[in-house]
């Protein structure tokens, strides 16, 4: 996730999100791929497979990731005088809370809609697939605003946004219409987390200590 800040300067977070995007293309084909391997082969040989696809698909690309220039060996593995830093502590806080709350919805929004809404299984890959497909252009699209009004503006936005849905669409409502909606708006909002958080890191701290 380092890497485009290496080749990019002022469309950095573009790169970024063009490049974290494919995670969420990878995640909306594997919700249907991975619920008809449960149903045929058993969680275990889905594991199995999973495992090989990903092994395969990062061995084999892995090589064409290649490095503008090299950074400076580092003398201590952990520089711990970064958290003297306000920014860093800040940024770190922000971090650990938004990063909770972005992958507990993934999770118990694809259970919510068989337990809660009574809901067949196959709607529990179809809201999955409705989050990464969102993602896909949040990531992209948070990337695009953030080259243009500001990476740390942008993620304090679509944080807050992402939080708000939460409460305003999912706690309040017990609906399908409003869960497809939340995985929209969560979906783009959250995504941010992904495209913009490495980007700011490497524009308060620079690009030669993020790695």
């Amino acid at each position: 996730m380092s890497l485009p800040g290496q080749w990019m300067n002022k469309y950095m977070a573009l790169a970024t999100g063009i490049t974290v995007a494919g995670g969420s293309i990878g995640g909306l084909w594997m919700s249907y791929a991975v619920r008809a391997l449960l149903s045929s082969v058993g969680y275990k040989w889905a594991l199995r497979v999973t495992v090989l696809i990903m092994m395969v698909f990062s061995v084999g690309l892995s090589p064409l990731m290649k490095k503008r220039f090299n950074l400076p060996r580092r003398s201590k593995i952990i520089d711990f005088r970064a958290l003297k830093s306000a920014p860093f502590a800040l940024v770190f806080l922000a971090t650990i809370f938004a990063g909770g709350t972005y992958y507990m919805p993934y999770y118990f929004m694809t259970s919510y809609s068989a337990v809660v809404l009574k809901l067949s299984k196959k709607w529990g890959a179809n809201i999955s697939s409705i989050l990464n497909a969102s993602s896909i252009v949040g990531r992209i699209a948070t990337g695009i605003l953030g080259d243009r009004v500001g990476m740390l503006n942008t993620m304090c936005d679509t944080f807050l946004i992402s939080a708000v849905s939460l409460f305003a669409i999912w706690l309040p409502f017990k609906s399908l219409g409003t869960l497809v909606a939340l995985a929209v708006v969560f979906g783009i909002a959250s995504s941010s987390i992904d495209t913009l958080l490495p980007v700011v890191t490497a524009e308060l701290f620079g690009i030669e200590r993020l790695s």
